[in-house]
């Protein structure tokens, strides 16, 4: 007879005794890890076999039914004292909740049962039970690239490094997560082994330019503060080094020699820039054109270096190469050209001295994002790689620069050579660093005979986010066209929307998708899985108000709001919507926000802090507006970009060419450069266009297109770049 069976012939209550009143599950208690006692109700345990504990006086022998979430799980029974515990057999699962309820059966008849109250409890990996984790320390940070400069190991607050993915190692509550930032963005996590240290390198490359590396520990408990920045600066690029001028100061004629010039000068000086604090090499080749020695001198703090050789021996074509070596390790060396002079008999040369005039940029031309075109000295750009024009002398070299005006850096960006009318184009081949801030351009020619210009007036343009050069827009998404897709990194929606998600996980795993939801509301956006704990979402220009519909949210998601210098403006927290492993019903809340003051809104972010890894958020219609383009009352809806005649009722539209052009913005439902407006309307409904803006086919029908979930035929402008849509299902008349 199993010991189950004896306890059921054991009883020795009195019968009919009534304990609905008093049976209850005092206590769980934790008896393992670093936390131990009475679980609260509702709390948090490490003990994947915990024990329950009541009392039951005058109960002696009676039988106690154990359920775990509705699920019989075993059997005990009330000792003489009247006391009863339990402990599972078979051990929980760490990471769930559970809901313990114990059963007593009435002896008399063996039908009455009393039911207990319920007690939850939340499982934990081992030591994860307690509360907010301490900060972790950053131990160290480690350059494991070795530049020509040979060193690699660990770094100090404040260093420079070549290594764009240093390992950072350190100490953090035992089994935890460790999450490291750079500069406040996510860029990783690591687990901490059993003693507590931890160890992490970068997936992706660090931007060149300093960085502060922060950690911070994730437990069930919570989440720590930061720890202190640690701090470094990425450089991974070398500026090239450059000779400048070579200086002739012997005999009757003296000054610059020009490449390719003369000289009596058996030991003139070589001046130069390179990037500030680097290893310059002068490398000398003599008449036969082999290389003679080559020497070193080191930049100072300004870049500015100078050398002069050794003393001539013979006449003839002597050379000069150049190579470099940042204080980081960073290298460039091309021989490609070397500045040449020809070494000749005392005063037996003579040079042009006067230096051309000063080159004029007089464009800058961006072909990035919405908003395409010249950008006007002062004007604003998202293209990291500008087209510049301007003018200088016939057959001068023209060489440009810029410098950050937030943080004084200058950059050469590189050389060109005007033509014989003196126009020059400059196409930027090396990118802005990721620094949004005003870019100073200036630029000097050197002609022919190697005298150099003084700059140029600067020609200043504002670096800003993607397409947050445009004025005013509005705009709508639904998601409707994405259905069944993917996406991991980054989106761009055809309504302009550019998603970016930060994961933790493998860049394998796809951060979110699209699909219909069980109420069919439209189309929908997962964004986060347990793969996503941060979402970027850049608007196609900036706006006045912000609106979104969110599902499932469990109350522990943010949103903050930023203005196009990447200020914030405003934060909110999300509704607790339950999750999708809750069995709530689905429920949808709408997120509201209109920019304070005279402040706009460029971009938001999401960001998600539960650390219950099956916790989801779902959005959709995405709805961003400005005060240019809000709704005018007229015989129909106008809005800026867009007349919507819908009103279940047939209605005529007439328009113009001019009513389409003073409406027209670049973009807005095609990415494709052009200016663009839509109308939409009920079946039946009529667009007139004038005949005379229709002769010699100045529309041309190009196709379909479905924007924010709507079948537009689009006609082009065959005189200009405005595309007209219109929705299918209206008619399109021709009309005098």
């Amino acid at each position: 007879m199993s010991d189950i069976d004896k306890t059921k012939e054991s009883t020795i209550a009195a019968p009919g005794a009534d304990f609905s009143t008093y049976i209850h599950i005092d206590s769980i208690t934790d008896n393992t890890g670093t936390n131990q006692g009475v679980v609260a109700d509702g709390g948090l345990t490490d003990d994947l076999q915990p024990t329950l504990s009541g009392y039951l006086p005058e109960a002696q022998g009676l039988q106690i039914r154990v359920f775990l979430n509705g699920s019989v799980v075993g059997y005990t029974v009330v000792r003489n004292d009247g006391n009863w515990s339990y402990t599972p057999e078979t051990p929980l699962i760490a990471g769930t909740e559970n809901t313990f309820q114990v059963v007593l059966m009435d002896s008399a008849n063996g039908n009455t049962l009393w039911l207990s109250n319920e007690y939850n409890i939340i499982t934990t990996e081992p030591n994860q039970d307690g509360g907010i984790p301490p900060a972790p320390e950053i131990k160290s940070v480690v350059d494991d690239v070795k530049g020509y400069n040979g060193f690699t190991g660990a770094l100090h607050n404040g260093d420079a490094t070549n290594d764009a993915r240093p390992t950072l190692s350190g100490t953090a509550t035992a089994g935890s997560t460790v999450n490291i930032y750079a500069d406040g963005n996510v860029i990783g996590s690591t687990t901490t082994a059993a003693d507590g240290s931890w160890k992490f390198t970068p997936d992706k490359n660090l931007t060149d330019g300093t960085h502060a590396l922060t950690a911070n520990v994730v437990t069930a408990g919570g989440e720590s503060a930061p720890t202190d920045a640690f701090t470094i600066t990425v450089d991974t690029v070398i500026s090239k080094p450059v000779i400048d001028s070579v200086t002739d100061n012997q005999g009757n004629t003296q000054g610059n020699v020009v490449d390719g010039g003369k000289t009596d000068d058996s030991q003139p000086v070589l001046t130069g820039h390179a990037e500030a604090n680097s290893r310059v090499d002068i490398h000398v080749f003599g008449p036969n054109g082999k290389q003679l020695y080559y020497q070193s001198v080191h930049s100072d703090a300004d870049g500015n270096w100078s050398y002069q050789p050794k003393e001539f021996t013979t006449q003839g074509a002597y050379s000069f190469g150049i190579s470099g070596i940042d204080h980081v390790g960073n290298a460039w060396t091309d021989f490609g050209h070397k500045y040449t002079i020809e070494f000749v008999g005392s005063n037996q040369d003579s040079n042009d001295t006067t230096p051309p005039a000063a080159p004029v940029i007089t464009n800058a031309y961006d072909d990035v994002g919405v908003r395409t075109g010249n950008v006007v000295n002062g004007g604003k750009t998202d293209d990291d790689k500008l087209k510049l024009t301007g003018t200088a002398e016939a057959d001068s070299t023209v060489t440009i620069s810029h410098i950050i005006q937030s943080t004084g850096q200058s950059y050469t960006d590189g050389t060109v050579v005007a033509d014989a009318n003196g126009h020059w184009t400059f196409d930027m081949v090396k990118g802005f660093q990721d620094v949004y801030s005003n870019r100073i351009f200036t630029a000097t020619a050197t002609d022919t005979a190697g005298n150099t210009s003084s700059e140029s007036s600067p020609y200043i343009v504002n670096y800003v986010r993607s397409n947050q050069d445009t004025n005013f827009s509005s705009g709508y998404e639904d998601f409707e066209n994405y259905a069944g897709q993917y996406w991991y990194n980054e989106f761009t929606t055809q309504s302009g929307l550019h998603f970016i998600g930060t994961q933790p996980n493998s860049s394998a795993e796809s951060i979110g998708h699209f699909n219909n939801d069980s109420q069919n509301h439209g189309q929908f956006l997962t964004f986060a899985q347990g793969k996503a704990d941060h979402l970027t979402v850049e608007l196609p220009g900036i706006a006045k108000e912000l609106s979104f519909d969110y599902t499932y949210a469990s109350g522990h998601e943010y949103v903050t709001l930023y203005n196009a210098d990447g200020n914030k403006i405003g934060s909110s927290r999300l509704d607790s919507l339950g999750t999708t492993d809750s069995g709530l019903t689905q429920t949808w809340h709408t997120f509201s926000f209109s920019a304070p003051g005279d402040s706009e809104i460029a971009y938001f972010t999401v960001t998600q802090t539960d650390s219950y890894e099956n916790t989801r958020i779902y959005m959709d219609n995405i709805k961003w507006t400005s005060p240019d383009t809000q709704e005018k009352t007229q015989d129909y809806s106008m809005h800026v970009n867009q007349y919507d005649v819908t009103n279940n009722t047939q209605d005529t539209l007439q328009l113009s060419l001019n009513d389409i052009l003073n409406e027209m913005h670049p973009n807005l439902f095609i990415q494709d450069g052009k200016q663009q407006m839509a109308v939409t309307g009920d079946a039946g409904d009529v667009v007139e266009l004038k005949v005379e803006d229709l002769a010699h086919n100045t529309w041309q029908d190009t196709g379909t297109v479905t924007a924010g979930g709507i079948q537009y035929e689009v006609y082009q402008h065959t005189g200009s770049d405005v595309e007209l849509l219109v929705q299918h299902g209206l008619e399109l008349h021709q009309v005098s």
